[in-house]
């Protein structure tokens, strides 16, 4: 039996994992994902700093993306509670600027209106389908969860003060999440200006086996003065089925005196794994 080119050029496609699915849920093969919110150090508020993506089951560096994309892909934009629209990247290219820029930035158009937080993700399924919920931080059973934590790290009488209270349902199984993140460091992450017991962190509380389990994602700590180091600032900047298949990731930024970082997790049981990240700076 006779194949055409046509043919073997579909099935080859299918097999290298290159086909797409939009528009129906379910994950697409190439997936990237870039950071546009306005505290990436990029030049040009267009760029953005691309994290990386995923290709069917496996999760790609930057570097590893970029190869990847030709430019003209289309991306839709979500902060922390909404989608705020669609647009479409250029092929990513290595930043090459001083001043501590990403390795590789991906400019969009239309350009969207400037916010701490917009993530890219390239796929056309609704990567919002649960919309985290702020609730008041000031509530006793956050702060005794974050306390907990703190003296088994050392730190004795923490002072605690919770900046966000994010509520999720992260798998769909119709028992919601919560994300809290506490941080006394002050404006300029300096070390010689934190104070001793100061710290900053992110957790995730959670139902394992019935029972609220508090798992810690990222966390910073000065139980007492230190000689080197600097202290790295996190906060949770969305919560988004970044790869189609109905369980959503978590985006948190960092920062220190000098650039910062992006990364996302992804939560499985008892366990959080790093999936996706990329940084800038000196």
């Amino acid at each position: 039996m006779k194949i055409s080119n046509k043919v073997i050029l579909v099935l080859t496609m299918v097999a290298l994992g290159l086909l797409s699915c939009p528009g129906n849920g379910m994950a697409q093969a190439i997936i990237p994902v870039v950071d546009l919110g306005d505290h990436v150090w990029a030049h040009e508020i267009e760029e953005g700093c691309l994290l990386g993506g995923k290709m069917n089951d496996r999760w790609l560096k930057p570097k590893e993306m970029a190869e990847l994309l030709q430019g003209g892909e289309t991306y839709r934009l979500y902060t922390l509670t909404r989608f705020i629209g669609n647009a479409s990247g250029s092929k990513p290219e290595k930043s090459g600027k001083p001043g501590g820029s990403p390795e590789y930035v991906v400019q969009m158009a239309p350009l969207p209106v400037p916010q701490k937080e917009i993530i890219a993700i390239g796929g056309q399924w609704d990567a919002l389908p649960r919309v985290p919920r702020r609730t008041n931080p000031d509530q006793v059973v956050y702060k005794e969860a974050v306390a907990e934590v703190l003296k088994k790290k050392g730190l004795k009488n923490p002072k605690i003060k919770i900046t966000q209270v994010v509520r999720i349902d992260l798998d769909g199984d119709g028992v919601e999440e919560v994300l809290i993140t506490a941080d006394t460091y002050g404006d300029k992450l300096y070390r010689h200006l934190q104070k001793r017991g100061s710290y900053s962190l992110v957790l995730l509380r959670k139902v394992i086996n019935g029972k609220v389990e508090t798992l810690v994602i990222e966390e910073d700590y000065f139980p007492s003065p230190r000689e080197y180091g600097v202290p790295y600032r996190y906060w949770v900047g969305a919560v988004l089925d970044v790869d189609g298949d109905g369980v959503m990731e978590i985006v948190l930024h960092a920062m220190y005196y000098e650039g910062g970082w992006t990364s996302v997790y992804r939560v499985e049981g008892n366990k959080v794994e790093q999936v996706l990240v990329a940084g800038w700076g000196v």
